[in-house]
This record gives structure tokens, sequence and C-alpha cells, in this order.
């Protein structure tokens, strides 16, 4: 038997609390097409920024439209892509967000499915991979009107992601990115989490909780307190270049959304940083919006 000495005792004890997996998991249960689930990236990521290692941070994928065959949703009397756009235009009046509603009569996607399992196969590169290759194919669809159905659009967005393709096509052929998919279909069955987005807390010794639709920031940041047996406190202030530094890309809709800014102050807060040339603008006439990116420092 080794003796270990109280100083080292507790020091372990420390390194052991600071190295544990966190015990309340928050899952954003969403869809790559659901324009309420690209609504919510604001608020997620504010989430994320405030909670940061005290919470662990998942996705799961609901397959909101398997094909257009077998798709309806009565409520907001979508039954076809021809329908979908007036949609999109109405959640685009109602949340401000940038959508390019052309999508749905220029090329529409017969379903969410392949993007999915996309998805899936980028988390198997690692997590930041995954994040990288989610929020890219959101922006492909919202913002730039790509058919995420088809695979060559796929890999293209995988590519602007910085992800092994080859990995990625393997994943996907040999069954294995589908396996995981259809994991979060069951588990979402399981649960009758029809309403995408929703957040999903939990873990072990932690009371389930689920939180559906798009929901303001300030509600969702009381769920996670309300998980981690902590006082409800406010967000703290973001500033756009900040939550650019910590995201690497956003919308100006975006930013003003996290930051609790006008649009034209977003603009004001980077014009330093866009003059000396730490971030690049990209148009997005599609979406009627434009793409802050943070420029890599070996540019």
């Amino acid at each position: 038997m080794v003796a270990v000495r109280a100083g080292q005792a507790e020091e372990s004890a420390i390194v052991a609390a600071t190295t544990a997996e966190p015990a309340v998991e928050v899952a954003l249960v969403s869809d790559p097409l659901c324009c309420w689930s690209w609504a919510l990236e604001p608020h997620w990521r504010r989430l994320r920024m405030h909670f940061g290692a005290r919470v662990r941070w998942r996705h799961r994928l609901g397959g909101m439209l398997p094909s257009w065959d077998t798709f309806v949703d009565p409520l907001n009397d979508v039954a076809a892509p021809a329908h979908m756009g007036p949609y999109w235009m109405h959640v685009r009046r109602e949340a401000g967000v940038p959508l390019a509603t052309a999508l749905w009569s220029s090329d529409p996607p017969s379903s969410s499915h392949p993007a999915s399992v996309a998805a899936h196969a980028a988390f198997l590169q690692g997590e930041d991979a995954g994040e990288r290759f989610l929020r890219r194919v959101r922006e492909a669809a919202m913002l730039e009107a790509r058919n995420i159905a088809r695979w060559t659009e796929l890999w293209s967005v995988a590519t602007e992601a910085g992800l092994d393709v080859g990995a990625l096509e393997e994943s996907v052929s040999d069954g294995t990115a589908a396996a995981r998919f259809e994991d979060d279909l069951r588990e979402i069955r399981y649960l009758r989490i029809g309403r995408f987005p929703s957040l999903l807390l939990g873990g072990p010794g932690v009371r389930r909780m689920l939180v559906t639709g798009h929901r303001p920031a300030a509600l969702l940041a009381a769920a996670v307190s309300h998980a981690l047996e902590q006082e409800a406190a406010e967000l703290e202030a973001v500033e756009p270049l900040d939550y650019l530094e910590r995201w690497g890309s956003a919308t100006r809709w975006e930013l003003a959304t996290a930051c609790d800014l006008d649009p034209i102050e977003v603009v004001r807060r980077l014009d330093a940083a866009m003059s000396n040339g730490t971030l690049t603008v990209h148009e997005r006439p599609a979406a009627g919006d434009v793409v802050f990116r943070l420029c890599s420092p070996d540019a």
C-alpha cells in the first residue's frame, strides 16, 4: 500500500472534481431543415458561453422530414415543398431570422435525413468537427438556398467545414452514421418529442426535463440553472467580437440577438475588426443578411 500525504490527497480530490464529467446533460433536439432550430442558434450558443463546462452539451437529430410522401404538418398547413416557402416567410417575419425562402421553389430538399446522417458521420471525427459541420449545413440551407438532401452538396459542405471527406463518406457508406441517427430517432420516439427545437435536460440523479419550441434565452437559462440546482442568474452581456471569437462565424441578426444589440450597433462595434482584417464579411442576399467570419491567425 502506498501512503498518500494529506496535501496530495487534497490535490487529487481537486483534480478529480475538475476532470469529472458534468452531472447535467443538455441536448438540443433539432433538425437541419427546421427553420425554428436555426432561429434558436443564438440562444443555444449563448447558453453554451454562459454555463460552459458545467454542462455536457449534445446534439440529437429528430428526422423532421423523412420524405414528402409521409410528411405533413397540419398545424402550419404544410404538406408539400410549395407550402414550406410561405411558411418560412412567416417565420422570417415572426422571428426576424434570415431565411433563403427561395430554396423551396428553386431546388427543394426531398428529406432532412441525409444531412442528419452526414452530421452523425461528422461527429465521429470529434465534437468540434461535428459542431462545425452541423452549423455549416444549416448555413447552406438557411442562408444560401442549397439543397442539403443531395450527397454531393453535403460533401461540399464538409469540405468547407474542414472535415476529412473520405472518412465522412466511409462512415456513411458502412452504416455507422445511420445507426447513430437511428439511435436518436428511437429515443425521440420513446420520449414522444414531436416539436423542434426542444431542449432535453437530464443526467445521473437529475430529473429529466423537456423544454419544447423556440423559447427566449432567459427561460432556457432558467431551465439549465434548475437542472444544476442553482439560482437562476441573468445571462451576462456578450460583446459581438467575443461571440465571434468563441464561434468563428455568425450572421448580423444572430449577433444582434445574442448580444441584445441593434444590428446597426453590431456593425459599429465590429468596425475596427473589419478594418484591420480580423473579420471578413460575406453577403448572403438570398437570406437578406451577412455573415461575419473570424479570420484564422494563420491566414
